[in-house]
């Protein structure tokens, strides 16, 4: 059993840790939790389209194997339906999940440094 006097010593020596823990640390002139999410947000952004065509491609081989599938096969093909379905959601969910880190972390995609055509 841990004693109240060294309970209370092991809470002021990490008072220190407390008191820093006031501001995200920085690295490179931009904070950790920003760059985090900019790089989770990236990681998704590259990854999630190709994973939905797939997850398309699926719900319609499934489909398609629903459709011309009979008897106890149709029940089969009629569960892979549904799970294709529930992969397309749970994908477009990650989706969302990554725009909203990256709201929340203000590491949105910024701005495009190619300058518009002006015609004067």
């Amino acid at each position: 059993m841990v004693s109240k006097s060294k309970l209370f010593a092991l809470a002021l020596s990490l008072s220190p840790i407390l008191a820093l823990a006031q501001t995200a640390p920085t690295f490179g002139g931009s904070t950790y939790f920003t760059t985090m999410s900019s790089t989770f947000a990236t990681v998704i952004d590259n990854l999630l389209p190709a994973f939905m065509g797939l997850g398309f491609i699926a719900f319609f081989y499934f489909l398609f194997k629903f459709i011309t599938s009979q008897g106890e096969d149709k029940a089969k093909e009629k569960k892979n339906l549904l799970w294709a379905v529930v992969a397309i959601i749970i994908m477009i969910s990650i989706y969302g999940l990554a725009g909203l880190v990256q709201d929340i972390f203000g590491a949105g995609a910024g701005t495009s440094t190619i300058s518009a055509p002006i015609i004067e």
